[in-house]
């Protein structure tokens, strides 16, 4: 069961800003990217959605001035700002886990990866 745009905004509300024909781009490339025939329909599903949103997110941070990737925020200081970002890995090329560690949703499709096809899974 391919993961639908109705199923992606239920499971991931808050993409629903972004415009339906692009969400469904990032859906039908997740689609290109997971072989859903792999796992059970529902684990497929999740984890397809799972990867639009991560491919969502990077493009919506993108169109709001953050092109590139950051990691989870380790400090930030008010006056005079500053912030410090973890680098979960040194290369953010599409693929590393740096990559997919750089959003919540590109965490969430590692960790299912983890759980359901651990021996495969190599990054």
């Amino acid at each position: 069961m391919a993961c639908t745009y109705a199923d992606f905004i239920l499971r991931y509300p808050e993409f629903a800003i972004l415009p339906e024909a692009r969400v469904q781009m990032f859906l039908d490339d997740a689609a290109c990217d997971v072989d859903e025939t792999k796992f059970k329909d529902c684990v497929g599903s999740r984890i397809t959605c799972a990867l639009a949103a991560h491919y969502s997110a990077l493009a919506y941070q993108s169109a709001n001035g953050n092109a590139g990737s950051v990691g989870q925020m380790l400090s930030k200081t008010v006056d005079k700002v500053s912030a410090t970002y973890a680098t979960p890995d040194a290369n953010l090329s599409k693929g590393s886990n740096g990559y997919y560690m750089s959003t919540i949703y590109g965490q969430e499709y590692l960790s299912l990866l983890r759980r359901y096809c651990p021996g495969i899974l190599t990054i």
